[in-house]
C-alpha cells in the first residue's frame, strides 16, 4: 500500500475549529519566498563552483547536506503545526543538550581524550562530536534558548526549569575551553539581555560606550601595555609567530595560517573559489610555514566559502544569513505585538483566561529571542571555525523552522482562536 502526502482538512467540534491529527497532517507551507530563494541561490552558487572543483565527489558531499537542509525546511514548515509540537522540539533539543553535556563531564572527570586536547593540564571535552570547537558550538545552541528562558520566562517553574539547563550546558560549554564558543555565548547573551530586557539597554549602551573607550585607549597608549600582557598571553594572543610558535600561542598561530590560505585561494579564484568543499584539496598549494596539515576547512566559514564559492558564493550566503535574520525577526515582532496587547485590557474569546494567555505570550517571546540568540552564536562562531558539521546544519535548519512557525501557532488576539494554539 502506497501513502501520499496529504493535507487533512480542519473539522468543527462543538463551533471551534481544530486541525486534524494524523502522522501524515500538514498544513499548507508558510515559508517565506525569499528565504527559499536565498537557499537555492546558495546551492546554486555551491554547483557552479563544483565546475572547477578538483574533487567532485567531496564537492557532492557539501552539497547534498544543504540540499537536505532545503528538504527539512521545506517539509518541516508543513508538518511542525502546532505549538505543542514546536514546544516539543525545543524540550527534545535541551536535553539533548544535557545528555552531550553528562558525556562531556566523564570524558572530563575521567580524563578520556586525546593528549592533544590536553590545555593548561586540564582535558577539553569534546562530546560526541571527536573536537572540543564544534561540540562547544553545539552546546551554545540549546544554552541561547536556555538563557533566554530563564531571564525572560513567564513563571518561576519555566525559570527554575530553564537554569537547571543552564547550569548542565554552561558547565560543559566552559570545560570546552572553546574561546569562540565563549565568545558566540557572550555575543547571545548580550542580544539576550538587550533585546528581551528593554530598561538594561541603557546600562549596556554605557558599558559598551566604555569598552570602545578603553580599547581605544590601551591603542594609542593611554593603558600600559603590560597591564593586561597576562591575559593576552593566557589566550595566546602576544608573540605570535607563524615559524615558532609556543604551546600557548599555537593554536591560534594554526587558525591565523588556515585565514590566510583560505584568503590567497580566493584571491587567486575571486569568481568561482576552488569549488565548494575542496579547501582540503587546494590547501597543499596555499598552506603557511609548518602547517600543513589542511584540518578540513579553513576555521572561519566566511572565509571557507569565499575560499571554495568566490564572491559568487560569498555574496549568495550573505543573502542566506539575512533572509534568515529577517524571517526571525518578523516571527519576534508578530509575537512581541501580541505580548503588548496580551498585557494590556484586550478581551479574549474562547477559553483562556488573560493570566493564561499572557503567560503563553510571554513564554513565546522568551522562545524566538533564544531562537534569534542561537542563531546569532552560530554567526559569531563561524568566526572561527564551521559549524556546518556533524548534523549541525540539521539542527540549525530545525531552530530556523521552530522560529518562523512559532508566529503561526499563537492565539489571534481580538478575534477569533486561532486552532493550532493549543494543540
Amino acid at each position: 500500500m502506497s501513502f501520499a502526502l496529504r493535507r487533512i482538512p480542519s473539522k468543527s467540534i462543538k463551533g471551534r475549529l481544530i486541525a486534524s491529527s494524523g502522522p501524515l497532517d500538514r498544513s499548507s507551507s508558510n515559508i517565506p519566498a525569499y528565504l527559499v530563494f536565498a537557499i537555492l541561490a546558495l546551492l546554486g552558487a555551491m554547483f557552479l563552483s563544483m565546475t572547477v572543483a578538483i574533487s567532485k565527489v567531496e564537492s557532492l558531499k557539501e552539497i547534498s547536506k544543504w540540499l537536505e537542509f532545503l528538504v527539512l525546511i521545506l517539509l518541516g514548515m508543513q508538518y511542525i503545526r502546532t505549538r505543542r509540537q514546536v514546544w516539543t522540539i525545543v524540550v527534545i533539543t535541551c536535553l539533548a543538550g544535557i545528555t552531550q553535556a553528562l558525556f562531556g563531564y566523564i570524558q572530563f572527570f575521567f580524563d578520556i581524550g586525546p593528549a592533544s586536547f590536553i590545555r593548561d593540564a586540564s582535558l577539553r571535552i569534546y562530546g560526541t562530536f571527536d573536537q572540543p570547537n564544534p561540540y562547544a558550538g553545539y552546546i551554545n545552541l540549546p544554552l541561547s534558548i536556555a538563557l533566554a528562558l530563564m531571564l525572560l520566562g513567564s513563571n518561576w517553574k519555566t525559570r527554575i526549569l530553564a537554569g537547571v539547563t543552564v547550569f548542565f550546558l554552561a558547565t560543559a560549554e566552559f570545560l570546552t575551553q572553546s574561546r569562540g564558543g565563549e565568545v558566540a555565548i557572550a555575543a547571545a547573551l548580550l542580544f539576550i539581555v538587550t533585546v528581551g530586557i528593554p530598561r538594561l539597554r541603557v546600562v549596556v549602551g554605557l558599558l559598551s560606550l566604555a569598552s570602545l573607550v578603553g580599547a581605544a585607549a590601551y591603542l594609542v597608549g593611554l593603558i600600559p601595555i603590560y597591564l593586561f600582557n597576562p591575559i593576552l598571553t593566557r589566550l595566546g594572543l602576544v608573540d605570535i609567530s607563524l615559524a615558532k610558535p609556543t604551546d600557548q600561542t599555537f593554536s591560534t598561530a594554526e587558525r591565523l595560517a588556515h585565514w590566510i590560505a583560505g584568503l590567497r585561494m580566493f584571491f587567486d579564484h575571486p569568481l568561482l573559489g576552488v569549488g565548494i568543499g575542496n579547501y582540503a584539496q587546494a590547501y597543499p598549494q596555499y598552506f603557511v610555514t609548518i602547517f600543513t596539515d589542511p584540518l578540513g576547512h579553513a576555521h572561519n566559514y566566511y572565509i571557507n566559502i569565499a575560499a571554495e564559492t568566490g564572491s559568487i558564493g560569498l555574496i549568495a550566503y550573505i543573502l542566506f544569513i539575512l533572509a534568515i535574520f529577517i524571517a526571525g525577526s518578523h516571527s519576534y515582532r508578530y509575537i512581541t505585538r501580541k505580548w503588548m496587547q496580551a498585557k494590556s485590557n484586550v478581551q479574549y474569546p474562547g477559553r483562556l483566561a488573560k493570566r493564561d494567555i499572557t503567560a503563553m505570550f510571554t513564554n513565546d517571546r522568551a522562545l524566538s529571542i533564544g531562537l534569534l540568540a542561537a542563531l546569532i552564536s552560530v554567526c559569531v562562531h563561524n568566526v572561527f571555525d564551521d559549524l556546518y558539521v556533524h548534523s549541525l546544519t540539521n539542527l540549525i535548519a530545525l531552530l530556523i523552522i521552530v522560529l518562523i512557525r512559532l508566529e503561526k501557532v499563537t492565539p489571534k488576539v481580538g478575534g477569533k482562536e486561532d486552532n493550532i494554539a493549543y494543540n
